[in-house]
């Protein structure tokens, strides 16, 4: 698991099971800096690319498929950091503030806010690339 968490989103790293639709989408774009002492890392980042197999029939991203990513990128982002451990959740709350479309590009960025003893508290935050930008 912390292989496979640890690399994900890497280009010739496959994505497995729940994940596998996400293989071509997603991409990993920068490590974060690993939180010590309970302290916040800085966020590692993926790319994504929404496509048909993304949206939902008003062509947005699916709230689901929102949720899943991260789902994924939270385990991602604690594989990432000190210790290379990685679990499964226990509490996942997403705020859905504003539709990306079929064809945008969204950054995601996941912290670790806090290491316990056997429980982390993670971030994931999204925001869409604007048309022609970075």
């Amino acid at each position: 698991k912390t292989e496979y968490f640890g690399r994900f989103g890497e280009i010739g790293h496959d994505l497995l099971g729940w994940d596998a639709p996400l293989q071509d989408a997603l991409c990993f774009a920068g490590e974060g800096a690993a939180a010590g002492g309970g302290g916040v890392a800085s966020p590692a980042r993926w790319r994504f690319k929404v496509g048909p197999a993304h949206v939902n029939g008003y062509g947005a991203l699916h709230g689901g498929c929102t949720a899943s990513v991260i789902d994924s990128l939270g385990t991602a982002a604690i594989a990432l950091g000190e210790g290379g451990e990685c679990g499964v959740a226990v509490s996942l709350d997403v705020q859905y503030l504003s539709p990306a479309k079929k064809g945008d590009e969204v950054v995601w960025e996941a912290s670790v806010l806090k290491r316990g003893g056997r429980l982390a508290t993670v971030e994931v935050r999204a925001h869409a690339v604007p048309k022609g930008g970075r």
